[in-house]
């Protein structure tokens, strides 16, 4: 893949940015840069700034009409001189003299001395301390001026530019709409514009930016300049770095591996540039990753004063200083998800990158609207030849421009740091670096061609396009092609998008771009980028046009400029031929939860199961019940986002009748290898007061028919129980299992450091240390676990858990993810009682109650009495307690009851307290339908009952459901609460 060919620039086409040409500047001045002047010439008539008027006029003052008579009267008068005189006037050398004089008056006059090559006249340019700045800047720059420290002769060039970006005007958003609308009309601007951004901020910037706001935010750029100096960085001129290298920034679980990923493809093109990697300090802990990275020929280094934000959905604001405070002057950044598909080193010498400033950037799909504040801020008016920036890919010298290239890196880094007010004008840090060079009035070049989007046809959708990449083009034509090859493959969408089917040449199928996609191309102005939400594949990338083109274009411009889905080996220079190869290949693929059903037979399991290992790498996965009447599933969610991890927190055995009542140090004689007591017959062991009672009804079903534990699959998981929660428990004794208590020190090591907003996790039948360890590690986070189907008959073990498709010797396997869930539990129930109060209770036993007789048992049966007079109950009827809690209760299902002593069992690991509130609840109709997924977005758990396993399973061939699911007769955990109520359903939503 990697390209030898020769390579020329671009010989028409200038697609350098340049500078609109601020009409309080428009009078020559030996200080105006190339930048504006080269505006100046390319400037339309009717371009001309109408905000800020003209301070000078080309028929001002008016031509006298006695100017020719008046002329030829002095030519009389010379005419009529001695001759002497007029033979001096008139010789040669005079002559010569004169029109040497007038020449050189005239070069002299009209020349430029930029700031970069020597000192202008005191007249023209007075020096930066004499220039004082508008009284509304006092409450932050007290002197009217800039601070001390930036006004030293080193930095007098920096100064200039600084307070003339400090002198241009400060507008209202009322003062300002009707030019900017002039020039960004609406009708066009709002096709053009990110629409999540307007209608998320558009209020802020009419409303929130006022002329004040704008002058306290300039001033603020300074201080943050200032501070620098201070502290003795190096914020202008050319000593900024040796060399030229590859900056990359991340650190959490999922930038790190995209970052292993995109050095192995560095590797594979031959880059030999060196590579630095920066990291916030709390980030890339674990040393498999950094030696990962070392061994790729990387060098790791800690960002300095610069923190993350917690709450955040990106952390953008490390990129700006990562540039700065790399040892290189040239730097090619390139983010983690970013593929070059041949080696970019070349960038460097490109003519666009060496007649620009030694910045360029690339295009991004939207342009700014006239009612973004940034206009205002910036000193400048809307137009629509520029495009918003796309960050993720940047080339520039920090010693370019004169030097200024460092400062206006530092400039950026200041809005980055105030993210929450500079990220609501720039969506993210990616604009920050072009109105820096903006406020500095600095060259910069953006790519010669605009963007492209690269995807697929989605099959869910009848063959619409998803675009999942953002293509970016090169800055150079390989000889004997007319326009720059594809350079850059930044997959941004992808990481958030449902991949099931996407494996090896599914991914990266096509182009969709526009026929004529130079940078500054005005039929673009008609054509819309946008992300919409694909079937099955959440966030996707399209291209069209939007209406206004087939009112504003004639036939004949849209017969040349056309919408092109272009398959990706018709793309030029073959490019993408090995690309998806090598991409799967050296890392670059996705994640997976899954859950098989336990009705599936070995000989089907085995290829699933090569399959899925095949296609995600990494991936966690258990087994699920088959929804009762369906056929056999297989679940399948994705997540590039996040960090996968296995706990070995083995939990105390399941909760059996009365377990309470079983000593702390119990002798191991009295209990089975699965660590649980057996009676004589087999049967389930109870506690003696239980045992002795009895009680009925009225009914054909006794009480113990309806109380007692009664479900096949209860005693089946039973006797799997997993010895070392036997071991942890004697240990520990069981008033400590009970209470719930976890030891001090008890973590996930995996997920030491890491940044999770959510967590969903698979476990075996006793995932109680595992949810609270989780707990106390992500207070904030929402945890939610699955307790996986049972699977003896099945693999021969109790559960299986399986992490990127290997079993494991673990009490839970999970994902930890960087973006949160919402989290939604419906239990389906009916309250049968009023709200009581617990007066005496022990462990999972409810003892007494405060109302009534204090009977608890008798309660229950005076209330399904009252509730069911003579209906009679069946064996699958089931009745729950809700348990009361801080943070809102839980519901748990009753095991058994002893209407004689009162006392009731319930299934949970919970220690019941006295003085809390509960309350008896029942379902009260059968369990019909279990309630799926109806959106990509969505994930569901169930709790099934005993009756519902006694609907057959469809014979079929197993499919792949879209929305993830799972069921089983352990329930879910959210949270550290448990929930196995039959029919209950915990739906997650992202």
């Amino acid at each position: 893949m990697t390209d030898k060919g020769k390579t020329r620039s671009r010989p028409t086409v200038d697609t350098s940015i340049q500078s609109d040409s601020h009409s309080y500047l428009r009078t020559r001045s030996p200080s105006r840069s190339r930048y504006n002047q080269e505006e100046d010439k390319g400037q339309d008539d009717d371009h001309v700034r109408p905000l800020f008027g003209h301070l000078h006029s080309p028929t001002y003052p008016p031509r006298s009409s006695q100017f020719s008579s008046t002329s030829i009267r002095r030519l009389h008068s010379l005419i009529r001189l001695p001759p002497s005189l007029k033979r001096i006037f008139l010789s040669p050398v005079y002559l010569v003299l004169v029109f040497l004089c007038v020449l050189l008056t005239f070069f002299f006059l009209r020349s430029d001395r930029p700031f970069d090559t020597g000192s202008p006249f005191p007249w023209e340019n007075p020096p930066s301390s004499l220039l004082k700045l508008p009284e509304e800047y006092a409450p932050y720059l007290p002197d009217l001026n800039l601070p001390e420290i930036l006004l030293s002769p080193q930095l007098e060039p920096l100064a200039s530019q600084l307070k003339k970006f400090l002198l241009r005007p400060v507008l209202s958003y009322e003062e300002s709409d009707a030019a900017n609308k002039k020039l960004c009309p609406s009708e066009i601007s709002d096709k053009l514009v990110n629409p999540d951004q307007y209608n998320g901020d558009g209020q802020f910037w009419r409303e929130g930016v006022t002329p004040t706001v704008v002058y306290e935010k300039r001033a603020s750029l300074i201080h943050f300049l200032a501070k620098h100096v201070e502290e003795g960085r190096t914020i202008f001129g050319a000593e900024v770095g040796q060399g030229q290298g590859i900056v990359l920034t991340g650190g959490n679980q999922d930038t790190t591996l995209r970052m292993i990923t995109l050095l192995r493809h560095l590797n594979r093109l031959g880059v030999k540039l060196p590579v630095e990697v920066f990291h916030y300090p709390d980030e890339l802990h674990e040393e498999e990753h950094r030696e990962a990275i070392r061994e790729l020929g990387a060098t790791i280094r800690e960002i300095q004063g610069v923190g993350k934000v917690d709450g955040v959905w990106k952390n953008w604001q490390i990129k700006g200083q990562a540039i700065i405070q790399s040892s290189f002057r040239e730097v090619l950044y390139i983010d983690s998800d970013n593929i070059p598909l041949r080696d970019p080193s070349h960038l460097f010498s490109a003519p666009h990158y060496l007649n620009n400033g030694r910045a360029v950037f690339w295009p991004d799909l939207s342009r700014d609207h006239p009612d973004n504040a940034i206009w205002r801020l910036v000193g400048d008016t809307c137009n629509l030849r520029e495009w918003t920036f796309e960050s993720g890919q940047i080339v520039l010298d920090k010693g370019g421009n004169g030097g200024l290239n460092i400062a206006a890196l530092y400039l950026a880094a200041g809005m980055m740091a105030d993210r929450d007010f500079w990220f609501r004008m720039c969506g993210g840090d990616k604009d920050t670096f072009r109105w820096a060079w903006r406020m500095l009035d600095i060259n910069l070049a953006t790519s010669p061609r605009w963007m492209s989007a690269l995807g697929f046809k989605n099959g869910f959708e009848n063959g619409r396009f998803c675009g999942h990449t953002v293509l970016q083009y090169d800055l150079v034509i390989h000889e004997g092609e007319e326009r720059e090859r594809p350079l850059f493959v930044h997959s941004n969408l992808l990481k958030h998008m449902g991949s099931a089917n996407l494996g090896r040449g599914k991914l990266f199928t096509h182009v969709k771009r526009m026929s004529l996609d130079a940078s500054h191309e005005p039929t673009l102005n008609y054509a819309h980028a946008w992300v919409y939400n694909g079937a099955a594949r959440g966030m996707c990338l399209d291209l069209d046009w939007h209406p206004l083109a087939y009112e504003r274009l004639t036939d004949a411009e849209r017969e040349i400029q056309k919408v092109e889905e272009i398959p990706v080996g018709q793309i030029e220079g073959g490019v993408f031929e090995g690309f998806e190869d090598a991409w799967f290949d050296e890392g670059g693929r996705i994640g997976a939860l899954y859950l098989l059903s336990t009705s599936l037979s070995p000989e089907i399991l085995e290829p699933i199961i090569s399959i899925l290992s095949n296609s995600f790498p990494t991936s966690i996965g258990s087994f699920g019940i088959t929804s009762p009447g369906e056929e056999n599933y297989i679940s399948l969610v994705i997540f590039n986002d996040g960090k996968v991890f296995s706990s070995e927190l083995f939990g105390p055995p399941e909760t059996s009748v009365g377990r309470a009542q079983r000593p702390a140090n119990s002798d191991q004689s009295d209990y089975s290898s699965s660590g649980l007591r057996r009676s004589a017959g087999g049967g389930k062991s109870l506690p003696n007061d239980l045992e002795e009672s009895s009680g009925s009804f009225g009914s054909d079903v006794s009480w113990n028919d309806v109380l007692a534990g009664r479900s096949n699959t209860q005693e089946r998981r039973e006797e799997v129980e997993l010895e070392d929660g036997i071991r942890k428990a004697r240990e520990r004794g069981w008033e400590d299992i009970w209470s719930g208590k976890v030891e001090e020190d008890e973590d996930i090591e995996q997920l030491r450091g890491v940044k999770a907003r959510s967590l969903i996790y698979l476990s075996d039948s006793s995932p109680y240390r595992t949810a609270s360890a989780l707990g106390n590690m992500f207070p904030s986070s929402v945890n939610a676990g699955f307790i996986t189907a049972p699977t003896p008959f099945l693999i021969g073990r109790p559960h299986t858990l399986l992490l990127n498709s290997k079993p494991v010797h673990a009490s839970a396997v999970g994902i930890a993810l960087p973006f949160p869930l919402r989290s939604q539990v419906d239990y389906g129930l009916s309250a049968l009682s009023e709200q009581m109060t617990i007066s005496s209770a022990k462990g999972n036993l409810l003892l007494r109650i405060k109302e009534g007789n204090g009977n608890p048992a008798q309660a229950l049966i005076s209330s399904i009495q009252t509730r069911f007079e003579d209906q009679g109950l069946k064996k699958e009827d089931d009745f729950y307690l809700f348990i009361e809690d801080p943070s809102g209760g839980r519901m748990v299902r009753i095991l058994s009851g002893d209407p004689s002593r009162g006392t009731i069992s319930l299934n949970t690991s919970l220690s019941l307290k006295a003085n809390t509130k509960v309350q008896f609840m029942y379902r009260p109709n059968p369990l019909s339908s279990i309630s799926l997924p109806t959106s990509q977005n969505e994930i569901h758990f169930v709790a099934l009952g005993k009756s519902e396993f006694d609907v057959p399973t469809k014979i079929g061939k197993p499919r792949t459901e879209s929305g993830f699911y799972g069921l089983s007769e352990g329930g879910f955990m959210i949270n550290q609460k448990e929930c196995n109520v039959a029919g209950a359903t915990l739906r997650l939503i992202s």
